[in-house]
C-alpha cells in the first residue's frame, strides 16, 4: 500500500483558510500580547499572524521530512487537483469536516485575502511541500 501525503497547490486558498483559523487566545498566551482578533494582531505586529501561518506550513513540511528521513515511501496528492475516483472505487459521502461555503463578498474574507497575499509575498512562498523550503526557508 502507498502512503499518501496530502497538500494543496492553491497556496493563496490555504493561507486564507489559515488566516481565518487565527486563534487570539493562543497567540496572546504564547506571544505575550493582548490582541482581540486577527485584524488587531495584523495591525499590531504582522509577525503575530505570519508566525501563525508559518506554524502550519512548518509542521506539514516536518512530517514530510520525517517520512524521507525514515525512508517511508509516500506519494504526494494535490487536494486541489486529484480525482478521488483515482484512489477509491466508490466515494464515501463526507460528513465530518465538510467544507462550508465561505462568502467571498465580505470584509473578513477581503481582510484574510489581503493578509494572505502579503504573507505569501513577504515569505516568498511558492509551494507548501517540503521542496518549497528551498525558496522560502519556512
Amino acid at each position: 500500500s502507498t502512503n499518501l501525503f496530502p497538500y494543496k497547490s492553491d497556496v493563496l486558498d490555504v493561507c486564507i483558510q489559515r488566516v481565518n483559523m487565527f486563534d487570539t487566545e493562543t497567540t496572546n498566551k504564547y506571544m505575550n500580547t493582548n490582541v482581540k482578533d486577527v485584524e488587531d494582531a495584523y495591525n499590531t505586529n504582522k509577525e503575530l499572524v505570519f508566525s501563525h501561518l508559518d506554524f502550519f506550513i512548518k509542521n506539514s513540511r516536518d512530517v514530510e521530512s520525517k517520512l524521507r528521513e525514515h525512508q517511508i515511501p509516500y506519494e504526494l496528492i494535490d487536494l486541489d487537483t486529484h480525482n478521488p475516483k483515482d484512489l477509491v472505487d466508490e466515494e464515501i459521502p463526507r460528513r465530518h469536516g465538510e467544507v462550508v461555503p465561505v462568502s467571498r463578498d465580505n470584509e473578513r474574507y477581503k481582510l484574510a485575502t489581503r493578509i494572505a497575499k502579503e504573507y505569501i509575498k513577504t515569505r516568498g512562498l511558492t509551494d507548501l511541500r517540503l521542496s518549497g523550503r528551498i525558496h522560502d526557508k519556512i
